[in-house]
This record gives C-alpha cells, sequence and structure tokens, in this order.
C-alpha cells in the first residue's frame, strides 16, 4: 500500500496584534489633529470676533463722537479714514496758537462790552456791512464774496460773525472819536506831497464827508489797537497751550489699533 502524505491543514496569515505602544500612539496623534483643527477653528472664531468687535467699535465710536463732538470720518482714501480731528489737529498746530491768542483779546473786549451793556446783537447790519464791504471791495462787492467764499467752502455766517466783532470794537473805541477841521487839512497837505490834490482826494472819496470818514476809521483802528494792548496788559489770563509745541487731539487710536492688529493678521494668511 503506497504511503500517503498527510495533508495538513494551513492556517491563513493574520496581521500581529497592535501593541499598546502603536495604540497609544495612534491616539496621540489624533489627539493632535483635533487639537490643530480646534486651534484653527478657534483662530478663524478669533478673527471673526475681532473683525466683528472693530466693526461695533468703529461704529459706536462714530456714532458717540458723531454725537458730542461732531467727530466723524471726512474722508476715505483706498479704505484709509481721515478723520475731522486730522483736520483740527493741522488747523490746531498750523494756526492754533495764535487764534487762541486772537480770541483771547476778542474775549476781553466782549467783557468791557458787556459792561457797557453792548453785545454781538446790538451791532446792525449796517455796520456789519461797513466792515464788509471794505473787504468785499476787492471781490466786486458784498454778493461776489459770498458767492466765491461758499465755493470755497468758507462759512459767510462766520465771516459775517468776525464782521460784527470788528463792528463791535469800532462802536466801544470810536465813541468819543472824531476828526477835526485841522486834522483833514493836515491830510490834504500830507497828500498834496504826494502830487494828489483836494479835489482829486475829494473825488475819489465821494466827497469831503468820505474823506472825514476814511480818516476817523483809521484813527478809530489805531484805537482798537491801543485798546487790545491795554486790556491784555490789565487781564489775568492763563494761556495753558503757550508752551506746548504740539497738541494732539485725541482721535480712534484703540480703533486703529485693533485694525492694525486686523491687517497683520490678514497678511499672516495671505503669506501661508
Amino acid at each position: 500500500m503506497p504511503a500517503t502524505k498527510k495533508k495538513t491543514m494551513s492556517t491563513p496569515a493574520t496581521e500581529p496584534k497592535p501593541t499598546k505602544a502603536k495604540i497609544s500612539i495612534k491616539k496621540t496623534n489624533l489627539r493632535l489633529a483635533i487639537i490643530s483643527i480646534i486651534g484653527v477653528l478657534a483662530g478663524v472664531l478669533l478673527m471673526i470676533a475681532i473683525d466683528g468687535f472693530v466693526q461695533w467699535y468703529q461704529i459706536f465710536k462714530a456714532k458717540a463722537e458723531a454725537e458730542q463732538t461732531g467727530s466723524v470720518v471726512a474722508a476715505l482714501v483706498n479704505g484709509e479714514e481721515i478723520y475731522v480731528d486730522d483736520i483740527k489737529n493741522y488747523l490746531f498746530n498750523m494756526y492754533g496758537q495764535q487764534q487762541l491768542e486772537a480770541m483771547i483779546v476778542d474775549e476781553l473786549w466782549f467783557q468791557k462790552a458787556k459792561q457797557e451793556g453792548i453785545t454781538l446783537d446790538n451791532i446792525t447790519t449796517d455796520e456789519m456791512n461797513a466792515v464788509l464791504e471794505e473787504d468785499a471791495a476787492q471781490y466786486g462787492g458784498i454778493e461776489e464774496m459770498k458767492t466765491l467764499a461758499e465755493a470755497s467752502g468758507v462759512s459767510f455766517s462766520e465771516i459775517e460773525r468776525q464782521a460784527k466783532i470788528v463792528a463791535l470794537k469800532r462802536k466801544l473805541a470810536g465813541k468819543d472819536l472824531s476828526v477835526s477841521d485841522e486834522e483833514l487839512a493836515a491830510f490834504f497837505e500830507t497828500q498834496a506831497e504826494y502830487g494828489y490834490t483836494q479835489e482829486e482826494i475829494e473825488e475819489y472819496f465821494e466827497g469831503t464827508e468820505g474823506v472825514r470818514e476814511y480818516l476817523l476809521t483809521a484813527k478809530i483802528d489805531t484805537e482798537i489797537t491801543t485798546i487790545s494792548q491795554t486790556l491784555s496788559d490789565e487781564a489775568t489770563t492763563e494761556n495753558f497751550l503757550k508752551d506746548k509745541d504740539k497738541i494732539e487731539i485725541p482721535k480712534y487710536e484703540v480703533l486703529k489699533t485693533y485694525k492694525t492688529m486686523w491687517n497683520k493678521i490678514v497678511e499672516f494668511f495671505k503669506a501661508d
């Protein structure tokens, strides 16, 4: 009987069971992946939150400033804001000190006028126009000057107010002044040295009274300068801005800081 080989059952190859170390590594990698995803989501949410906060803060701040000080965005240049405060800063640092000193003198005149029972409201339209006409002559008249001012974005009401202030000063300074015949004759003699006859001068000023009025105005303006100096010397004035080279008017610094942060975040992700 021939020998027969005994058949044996072959067992299929099986993968080795994962060790605890490998399982631990997989879990660690999974945790890291989850943490990374959460980190990215948190970063995105943070960016959205910052952007939302910046927009909310910008709207809130703009409304608050508009209600309280009128400080709002004056212009946008490629998305960058120019604020009304920026304009104020520029004008103040260029002309602020000079303007403040002029306003101090005006305030001294207002106080002097109040003591005598006079205010800007007491200045008549004719008195105001008399001042305006002096400046308007070079433009062809008051209406022409008004048209030019409005076209240039200049408030004509402020021009009128300044004219009233000048008229107020003239009313106070000139109440006891007059031009004598001797002063009138001296003026004609002085002009004769320059080759002008009395007739030519009177024709130019529309009569002798026109010449007298011109001389009186010049006399009053000189008196205004003298009185202004006296008032300044006698007043107790504290100019808190006199020793400051530059004044920075507060504006949206917090908003600008957040905006800078946001731009850096955007640039970072764009670089990737």
